[in-house]
């Protein structure tokens, strides 16, 4: 797989444990963004990465044949790797953008959570915020988690463009 391919599957893990982070969260909930993750993954390494690994390989192979020389066939072999490497760089931006969107969400939700609170809370103050803090983060999840077919297809049309 790509390397990009494969960064979706470390980003998915670490926009869940990102939020994990926030708190306990609803856990349900990030596994059903876990899975929408996974299948973007399943679907841009089957729709996009591998075709244009295969282009890739092809246009190298025939480097071969053509090339005059080492520096002629370094260079060809390169050329022939441009597409994946930029469709790689779509694919890190992206997710990179909407990892980043989320975090701000859980901050978010943790900001107010803590603004909202005393200056010396009770323990029952703090358990209220806890809950409202762990509500909003679980609907920063749900909004998240329906952007993942938009955010798939906005890389596919990016890299139909490459």
């Amino acid at each position: 797989k790509a390397e990009a391919i494969r960064k979706v599957s470390a980003s998915k893990e670490t926009v869940i444990c990102s939020m994990a982070g926030q708190g306990d969260t609803d856990v349900t909930r990030g596994f059903g963004m876990l899975q929408a993750l996974e299948t973007l993954s399943e679907d841009l390494d089957r729709t996009v990465s591998r075709p244009l690994q295969k282009e890739a390989f092809k246009c190298s192979a025939a480097c071969c044949d053509t090339a005059k020389n080492q520096t002629d066939l370094q260079s060809c072999v390169q050329s022939c790797s441009e597409k994946v490497q930029r469709m790689e760089a779509v694919v890190n931006h992206e997710l990179g953008d909407f990892q980043q969107r989320l975090q701000r969400c859980a901050v978010r939700c943790q900001d107010v959570s803590r603004e909202k609170l005393p200056a010396e809370p009770s323990d029952s103050q703090l358990q209220e915020a806890q809950k409202r803090m762990e509500a909003c983060i679980s609907t920063c999840a749900q909004d998240f988690e329906s952007q993942i077919p938009g955010l798939g297809k906005r890389i596919k049309e990016m890299c139909k463009k490459l």
